[in-house]
């Protein structure tokens, strides 16, 4: 049995790095060199070049400290690309994965560089440890600042860290308008609900991320905003006209005249474009629409084919053959199988499903976008993140906070020696940013209390929240709606406390369509997502030290 040696650390001397879930941060010189060595392993396997050709075609999903487990198909060309997810690596680690793992591809048969991909769109999608990449303001942040320079220069400083990371290909940006409210998947993640507005900020997005060397793909054509339901569990379906649907088009119109590298199709029936078949498996939209309405000449990619709106009914093997017959040229496959896929795919050729120039089409397609963005990264000069790309971040959320109404003229709060009691129902992981929100409202000599509660409150979060409100002058409550409605628990709490009696302030932490829960919140406080940059911005607005630039960029009912 081989034993994969390049990879062993001395400290894992049981498993490889790549299959070794790493905790513990290494240095950086530990880290940058931890994958580099003379030799590399062999894994015999002789593919077809029919096979080798439909490898090309497959994208597996895998989280970092996980990825080992498909080191073999790339060392025998069975994936032409990775997309990573999950895992608490600093940037200087998965650079070494990265790395590794683009030798293993220059040594496999056909000697081409992987694509390797992240969901680096910024907000609830991407945890800011993941990956040690820095994390993004959410895109509904950006739609609320709506400043095209900053969007630009932001999503170009991420394309570096993402190189430095050894990813060449980043699933942003996303265009999707969410003009439906209870949309469970979307929300945040959109600029907002004005097709111009989207368009013009994800040409911003996608100018940026071309100019650092990073291939955007823009998604989830021809538009995820309007769902009520999400793809990830089942399919959606859309009954919207065929007039009604160009506003959801145009940014992706945009896109194409912006040159944009690769467009993602969505698992969502739209009755209007195809009775039938979902986009990722229609003629109409892929073929007919994307290619040839829009005149689309970059790759097409499908969103994850183990999603339940894709193969929920079928099998991941099914649904590429399937989408590669509407069209799409590379294939996201999830935890699906690679050899099972490319088994399904040759037996589709073989049975004159799809034929070999169509193949050779969708391969030439790939092997374009690889010479031009894949090719691996160097060793980075310098890992440390970019103090500009924390300027702009700042910028953005100093812009972008929004103060949706105030009308007991409580911001800028005074006196300043007031006392404050902050309670943030929040997940844990957003925790540890919500302490930037006291840093203004103490420069200025309040008194700041917090308590950070569970989504869910029990009778010990409501009894602490209750007590902490009575000591203080002044409440101010953060919300946290993600996909589905809060708990209800949560709005009873918050309830209760806006109907104390005294002064109170409402910060929407997430989606701001919860603020139509609280029509008594007489001061409200829209933050899109919650990183650091927002929560500071936040207490900067209330306690006087920025002025309330930012605008909804989504309908409210208030």
């Amino acid at each position: 049995m081989l034993i994969f040696i390049l990879f062993l650390p001395a400290a894992h001397a049981g498993g490889s790095a790549l299959t070794q879930p790493q905790p513990q941060v290494k240095t950086s010189t530990e880290a940058v060199h931890l994958f580099y060595g003379p030799k590399l392993p062999q894994y015999y396997q002789e593919l077809s070049p029919l096979e080798l050709e439909i490898g090309q075609l497959l994208m597996p999903t895998a989280d970092i400290s996980g990825v080992g487990r498909l080191q073999k198909a790339v060392a025998r060309g069975e994936i032409g690309g990775i997309v990573l997810q999950w895992g608490r690596f600093d940037s200087k680690n998965t650079f070494g994965v990265t790395y590794a793992l683009q030798r293993l591809a220059a040594k496999s048969p056909l000697h081409e560089p992987l694509i390797i991909a992240a969901d680096y769109e910024g907000g609830p999608v991407f945890a800011p440890e993941t990956l040690g990449l820095p994390d993004l303001p959410t895109n509904m942040m950006i739609g609320a600042a709506n400043n095209g320079d900053n969007c630009g220069l932001l999503f170009y400083l991420a394309g570096q860290e993402l190189k430095k990371a050894g990813i060449n290909m980043n699933f942003s940006p996303v265009l999707d308008i969410n003009t439906e409210p209870t949309n469970p998947i979307i929300g945040v993640r959109s600029f907002g609900d004005d097709p111009e507005r989207a368009a013009t900020l994800g040409t911003a997005v996608i100018n940026g991320l071309k100019a650092a060397g990073i291939a955007p793909v823009a998604k989830h054509f021809p538009g995820h905003g309007a769902a009520k339901a999400d793809s990830h569990l089942e399919l959606p379906r859309i009954d919207i006209s065929t007039e009604a649907l160009k506003a959801h088009l145009l940014p992706f119109a945009r896109a194409v005249d912006a040159k944009v590298t690769g467009i993602m199709t969505a698992h969502v029936l739209y009755p209007a474009l195809d009775p039938v078949n979902p986009a990722t498996f229609s003629t109409a939209a892929v073929a007919g629409l994307l290619r040839g309405e829009l005149g689309f000449k970059g790759v097409i990619l499908s969103d994850s084919l183990d999603m339940k709106g894709a193969s929920g009914k079928t099998s991941v093997e099914t649904a590429a053959v399937a989408a590669l017959k509407a069209g799409v040229n590379l294939l996201i496959i999830g935890n699906g199988n690679p050899a099972r896929v490319r088994a399904a795919i040759v037996d589709a050729v073989n049975r004159g499903e799809i034929s070999q120039a169509a193949l050779d089409y969708d391969a030439q397609m790939v092997a374009k976008l690889k010479a031009k963005y894949a090719k691996p990264s160097p060793k980075p000069h310098s890992l440390e993140f970019s103090e500009t790309y924390r300027d702009v971040s700042k910028a953005i959320a100093d812009e972008g906070v929004t103060l949706v109404r105030d009308t007991q003229n409580l911001a800028p709060l005074t006196p300043s020696t007031a006392s404050v009691c902050a309670v943030f129902f929040v997940p844990p992981r957003f925790a540890g940013d919500m302490v930037r929100f006291s840093a203004p409202l103490m420069r200025g000599g309040a008194e700041v209390q917090v308590y950070n509660s569970r989504v869910e409150p029990g009778a010990k979060d409501a009894k602490r929240a209750m007590e902490c409100a009575a000591l203080a002058d002044v409440t101010v409550v953060g919300s946290f709606q993600w996909a589905a409605k809060p708990a209800d628990a949560q709005v009873n709490l918050i309830k209760k406390l806006l109907s104390s009696g005294k002064k109170t302030a409402l910060l929407s932490l997430m989606s701001p369509y919860d603020i139509t829960l609280y029509p008594e919140a007489k001061t409200v406080i829209a933050l899109y997502g919650i990183t650091r940059f927002s929560s500071e911005a936040a207490g900067a607005l209330l306690g006087g030290e920025i002025k309330p630039l930012g605008k909804l960029p989504v309908t409210v009912t208030q």
